[in-house]
């Protein structure tokens, strides 16, 4: 299988790409995000507000979701068109964002920020039940669950259960290598890492 480049109108280093509704999203450095229709051309320039770098984009429910070093984090509900701020309390980089049935999470630089139910953000590692205080570089939600992994391999798995505030417990065996990005298309979940580490667990 042979990849094929096409323009993006723009130089600017692009970190992360999703697609949702029909629209694929891309996002980079210097605040960079633009979208298309059709992956392969007539990418468009959107604005962000920000001059940082944006690190990672995603959908679920309806809305496109970045985050960017500083804390900062946009979304947008109209196919990436028009992107507004939303304040999660982070004020460190911000690498990964996602949400379930329950809740929205974004994971960074000693950051775990979660919104329930469309409540306020509130930071995770103030919790009795809190994460490892730790930089997280990508994070991973399902039905009632999340799973956010980082430097040196550390993995934090978020249970919800009888209603009760998510309860985060981690993970054994941690490899020691940076993991960047976990996916769970099946049954099967694989991360991936420095090193080429490949990690999975059924």
């Amino acid at each position: 299988i042979f990849w094929t480049r096409y323009g993006s109108g723009t130089m600017a280093w692009l970190r992360g790409v999703t697609h949702g509704n029909g629209v694929y999203v891309a996002v980079g450095e210097g605040g960079k995000i633009i979208s298309s229709t059709s992956g392969t051309g007539n990418w468009t320039s959107r604005n962000s507000g920000l001059s940082v770098p944006i690190n990672r984009v995603g959908y679920s429910a309806g809305r496109f979701t970045a985050v960017a070093d500083s804390g900062h984090c946009r979304y947008s509900t109209n196919n990436g068109v028009g992107w507004h701020a939303e304040v999660t309390g982070a004020v460190n980089d911000l690498f990964h964002s996602g949400n379930n049935n329950q809740a929205r999470l974004a994971v960074g630089d000693y950051e775990v920020r979660m919104q329930e139910n469309g409540g306020p953000w509130t930071d995770e590692f103030s919790k009795s039940n809190a994460p490892t205080p730790w930089t997280y570089y990508c994070e991973l939600p399902r039905t009632d669950y999340f799973l956010a992994a980082g430097r040196t391999g550390l993995m934090e798995e978020a249970f919800k259960t009888n209603g009760l505030p998510f309860y985060w417990l981690p993970l054994e065996g941690s490899p020691r290598s940076w993991l960047w990005d976990v996916t769970n298309p099946t049954n099967l979940y694989v991360a991936v890492g420095d090193g080429g580490t490949v990690m999975t667990r059924a």
